[in-house]
């Protein structure tokens, strides 16, 4: 997908400065050390826990597991979290979050998701999935103009070709991100989801919090 990026090397570098120290044991960082003999691996076990998430009423949320992987938006105030287990591949979702219109975008093999602003020249887009024909996966078309894009944002045919979405900064979650900000709106599948021919009813979808243990 980026085809200048720079690959930072396995080794710290650090013994090239320091004579006295011992030589570099590649092996001690290629290995993941956050593993307990009676929970497991850190990144699979839910009840492995070293940050403690927020509660409410004593009681952890329940909409979701603690570790989860989501991605999550912050604009203008307003938290919103979707979910990677509930997005299907090449999802394209049409939302509206902190008063914007945003679509975010996802590819289930690469684990990618990315959101952007869906507005060109002050008209809203209405965006949907199409079966991707180039090299990079997912791609959608908007309803409006029937332009093509591609998951990194840029209009490869149609009235417009070449113009790009500016994109919004999310935040990939390990731990979910709506058991530290109680606040958060958690997406529903199947929200905002839409055809060629449809005009998506774009809603705030918010889940109620159940405390019951």
């Amino acid at each position: 997908m980026y085809s200048n990026i720079e690959v930072v090397q396995i080794g710290t570098g650090w013994e090239r400065y320091v004579s006295d120290r011992p030589p570099y044991n590649m092996v001690q960082y290629m290995r993941y050390h956050y593993v307990s003999s009676s929970l497991g691996d850190y990144r699979q076990s839910h009840e492995y826990l070293i940050f403690l998430p927020s509660m409410t009423n004593g009681f952890l949320d329940q909409r979701h597991q603690v570790k989860d992987m989501v991605v999550g938006l912050c604009h203008n105030g307003e938290t919103k979290a979707y979910p990677f287990n509930t997005m299907l591949d090449g999802a394209v979702i049409n939302d509206v979050v902190g008063d914007d219109r945003m679509v975010t975008v996802f590819d289930a093999d690469s684990r990618t998701a990315l959101t952007y602003f869906s507005e060109i020249d002050h008209q809203l887009l209405s965006i949907y999935a199409v079966e991707a024909e180039g090299l990079l996966p997912v791609e959608f078309m908007d309803v409006e103009t029937r332009s093509r894009w591609k998951i990194l944002g840029e209009a490869v045919a149609g009235p417009l070709e070449g113009r790009k979405l500016v994109k919004h900064r999310p935040t990939r979650d390990v731990v979910r991100r709506s058991s530290y900000w109680s606040n958060t709106e958690v997406w529903a599948p199947g929200e905002g989801v839409v055809g060629e021919d449809d005009t998506p009813q774009i809603t705030a979808v918010e889940e109620t919090f159940d405390a019951t243990p």
